[in-house]
This record gives structure tokens, sequence and C-alpha cells, in this order.
């Protein structure tokens, strides 16, 4: 009945709204489709917080320590055509190549949003501003066109 964050709060304060009015926990919970638990804890909460929020959650446990990011960041830019396999096994990591994907590696403005190509960092030590990208129907490979002081070609297979 009551879906989303906005919906959540409103029916949290119909209860406490109603409790005030003077029903019982019963016909609250029979009025609003909510056990008699629900009731309680929102009245409690209420009664001691005087909020309907929910609570900030922790969130899962970080499996990388902030100087194996930073290794992970180093090694990115130090090869910018690595991926992130090639990554976890050179620096040793028990985490998947997945796991050091998911670390953030800065960029410079004009490459942020279509820098990173398939698994492959980004190569932003060498491509200017000018640079597109082209696809070659039928072949699992994307050429990348990149204007340097002289103009090149890049052909990167997956």
């Amino acid at each position: 009945m009551f879906r989303g964050h906005v919906n959540r709060v409103a029916l949290r304060g119909r209860i406490v709204g109603m409790h005030e009015s003077g029903k019982t926990a019963a016909e609250i919970s029979r009025e609003l489709g909510v056990t008699k638990d629900t009731v309680y804890l929102w009245i409690r909460r209420w009664q001691e917080e005087g909020n309907l929020t929910d609570r900030r959650r922790q969130g899962r446990p970080r499996e990388t320590t902030n100087d194996q990011d930073e290794e992970i960041r180093e090694a990115a830019e130090a090869n910018p055509f690595t991926n992130a396999v090639a990554i976890t096994e050179d620096l040793n990591l028990p985490v998947s190549g997945r796991t050091t994907a998911a670390v953030p590696v800065s960029l410079p403005r004009e490459l942020s949003a279509t820098a990173l190509v398939k698994g492959f960092a980004s190569a932003a030590s060498l491509i200017s501003s000018s640079w597109s990208f082209v696809v070659s129907l039928g072949l699992p490979c994307l050429l990348l066109s990149v204007k340097l002081p002289s103009s090149c070609h890049l052909l990167i297979h997956r």
C-alpha cells in the first residue's frame, strides 16, 4: 500500500497521529494494514527521538584499504592500457578484478564520460581534448581516433 520513502514517512506520521488521537495499537494496525510491532516501533521512535525517518545504515564493509586504492590508482596511471584484472594480479590483491575496477581513478575533464573502454584504463596521458570512437561492425575491436602532435590511430583488441 505505502511504497517509497515519502509514503513510508507519511504512513509513520499517520501511525503517530492516530495514536495521539486516542486509537489503540490494534485499531491502528487493522486500519493501516501494518503489524502491531510496526505501530509500537514508530510510536516509540517518535517519543524517544521525535523522528520518523529511517536511520542511516552501515552498508557493506570495504574490501580494499586506502593504501591498496592508492596502489591501484598509481598502477592505472602508470600503464593506461592495462585492465582491472591485470592490476589485481600485478599487485597480488586478495580481491576480484571487479572490485579493483570499482576504485575511482580521476580523469581529465574532457575524458570523464567515455574514457574507460570495456575494461581498459584511460589513456589520459596520451589523448588530447579532440578525440572520437569508431566501432567497426562485425569485428571485436574498437578503433580509437586520437589527435596527438602527429595524428595516429590506436587499435585496441579485446
